[in-house]
């Protein structure tokens, strides 16, 4: 059985959260389709690099960013759906070893 959506109608994403929502599996699917380096090949050794912890200086935290926000990165397919300002939140600290 099929079910009608309650709101069939075009939506509108205006802020996307991402706190630990992306797995490293997932990271590393999309590194490897869209031929990004990755500091690892396995969801384990990419949470090692990635993840956090104990507490980190701020460039340390930063840092994190470097490996996975280019893989993530939709900006160019946003931009051609017609979306002016996407804000993607995805902070390190929820990836946790």
């Amino acid at each position: 059985m099929t079910q009608t959506p309650a709101f069939d109608k075009p939506k509108v994403e205006l802020h996307v959260q991402l706190d630990g929502a992306i797995k490293p599996e997932t990271i590393l699917y999309y590194g490897r389709r869209r031929g990004i380096a990755l500091p690892a090949n396995t969801a384990e050794g990419l949470l090692n690099v990635i993840g956090m912890d104990k507490l980190l200086t701020l460039l340390d935290f930063l840092a994190k960013f470097d490996y996975y926000m280019p893989v993530i990165a939709v900006g160019t397919r946003l931009q051609g759906q017609g979306l002016v300002h996407p804000v993607l939140h995805a902070p390190p600290a929820q990836l946790v070893p």
